[in-house]
């Protein structure tokens, strides 16, 4: 290249350097941090609700119509009950693929890391596939409350000492305990009952998660009509002060952002998820604003039944006019990357800026 086309680059790249460093470079558009998948039906049904999630991203699930009964994503966990009968068609979806299955008690509720399955009556499974539940005037399942606190270890029923709703890897059972005719959130653990109303307020209670770190979601009911709701998070070695430890409840429905909200599920590294929210970081995040477009404006009513470690969200929501079950995965976002014509602009001014210094300093 000439002395005139190097002057040239040099002025122009300068410039061009100059300008892209000084002037406001526009940030890049950020990433979606969640993609939601539709996970469909069974064939012969039309609607569908996600019920479990293993680390694998393995989901379950019941597929169904309208006159199989009631099945909300609210029913999952919380004490509202959940109706069915024999229309109602369980499922595992994996690989993008959806089949149906035929867990032993009914509809699919849990599925372990192992990828093994409960349903029915049986509400919750850890990974060496211990698996607990039990019928209550909290929980029924197509009017039947007959079946007694149960846990099943290696296909062998035992009568439990509490309602359990979840289990997790060290044995651990939470649920409910009854005492003077009202519900008491419970933990067993080690041969004990551990009765729960004593830390909190309400008259009513019941725990429904338990995460393999100890921390237990809990429903507790401030009245006997079982309204206002508080979802409390309960850690029993949260409270440290002068070596001792002691535990610690965290009232999410008091937090901001916390009011009407209730907790389906929650994961090992403390994120809650609900009708609507995701729990992390100390906040409430609104489920379809961590949706892109289109899918924000196409789904409504997400309700979170459950979240892995990952950070992977199933539940139940509404699309094109049909509660359909689906799966949301966080996606990693890109770092922004500097436009081509400030790349052009960075090289160009240095070849510039270099081509001046040489001419300055011959003589």
């Amino acid at each position: 290249m000439g002395c005139l086309g190097l002057r040239w680059l040099g002025v122009v790249g300068i410039g061009l350097g100059l300008v892209m460093l000084g002037g406001p470079i526009q940030p890049a558009a950020a990433d979606p941090i969640y993609t939601i998948t539709n996970l469909g039906t069974l064939p012969g049904t039309s609607q569908s609700i996600a019920t479990g999630i293993n680390a694998s991203g393995q989901v379950t699930g019941v597929s169904y119509t309208t006159s199989d009964g009631t099945w909300k994503a609210v029913g999952r966990l919380a004490p509202t009950g959940i109706s069915y009968d024999a229309g109602a068609k369980s499922f595992l979806y994996s690989g993008g693929q959806m089949t149906q299955i035929n867990p032993v008690g009914g509809p699919a509720n849990s599925i372990n890391d192992s990828g093994q399955v409960v349903g029915g009556h049986y509400s919750s499974i850890n990974d060496s596939g211990q698996y607990v539940g039990g019928a209550s005037a909290a929980l029924a399942f197509d009017g039947q409350y007959s079946m007694p606190p149960q846990l099943v270890t290696g296909g062998v029923a035992t009568n439990a000492p509490i309602v359990a709703l979840s289990i997790n890897n060290a044995g651990v059972m939470v649920g409910e305990t009854q005492s003077d005719s009202t519900m008491h959130a419970a933990i067993y653990q080690d041969g004990h009952v551990v009765d729960l109303s004593a830390k909190l307020n309400g008259a009513f209670s019941v725990a429904t998660a338990v995460s393999n770190s100890g921390y237990v979601l809990i429903n507790e009911t401030m009245g006997p009509l079982g309204v206002p709701n508080h979802f409390v998070l309960y850690n029993p070695t949260g409270y440290h002060f002068n070596g001792v430890t002691a535990p610690s409840t965290t009232d999410l429905t008091d937090l901001p952002g916390g009011s009407g909200k209730y907790a389906l599920g929650l994961n090992e590294i403390g994120q809650v998820v609900g009708n609507g929210f995701l729990y992390t970081g100390g906040q409430f995040l609104d489920l379809k604003d961590l949706l892109p477009a289109p899918s924000s404006a196409q789904w409504s009513n997400l309700v979170a039944t459950a979240i892995n470690d990952a950070g992977q969200i199933v539940g139940q929501g509404m699309i094109d006019g049909k509660e359909q079950a689906f799966e949301m995965t966080p996606v990693a976002a890109s770092a922004p990357e500097p436009s081509t014509i400030l790349i052009f602009g960075l090289i160009a001014g240095a070849l510039g800026i270099q081509h001046v210094v040489r001419r300055s300093r011959r003589p």
